[in-house]
């Protein structure tokens, strides 16, 4: 089947709110992470740079795929289900699964779950008390 240009005019308020919410995400992520990749990476703008190489690429198959007629993806949704099928089968027969190590390290050391558990049993008086004092 060849793939037909779809025509049509492009919803105006729909992209726009789109290219808000990537701006907005971009703004946000910028701002969050600017004094940690400063600290570890060297580079204040380590991270917004791949974001916006990133966003670029995904508005750039987001222009190339609205020139699409989008019935195209109906020949194509059998395939696309049976390799997400797959994909969840292997996954829940746990092959290439790797067993979870669940020592957290916290403070400098390591503590198993029923550690830290136990340690926060011992400091609830000292909260409940605390709280009291409020």
């Amino acid at each position: 089947m060849p793939i037909h240009r779809a025509k049509g005019n492009i919803d105006l308020t729909f992209l726009v709110l789109v290219l808000a919410l990537l701006v907005c995400g971009l703004v946000l992520m910028f701002s969050a992470s600017y004094a940690y990749a400063y600290y570890y990476e060297g580079n204040s703008f380590h991270y917004i740079t791949r974001q916006l190489v990133w966003a670029g690429l995904g508005l750039a198959a987001m222009t190339f795929l609205s020139t699409w007629d989008y019935h195209i993806w109906h020949v194509i949704a059998g395939g696309i289900l049976l390799v997400i099928l797959a994909y969840l089968v292997w996954h829940y027969l746990g092959i290439g699964q790797v067993e979870p190590d669940y020592q957290i390290a916290y403070m400098g050391t390591e503590f198993l779950p029923a550690d830290t558990a136990e340690a926060l049993e011992n400091a609830m008086p000292a909260i409940q008390k605390f709280l009291d004092y409020l």
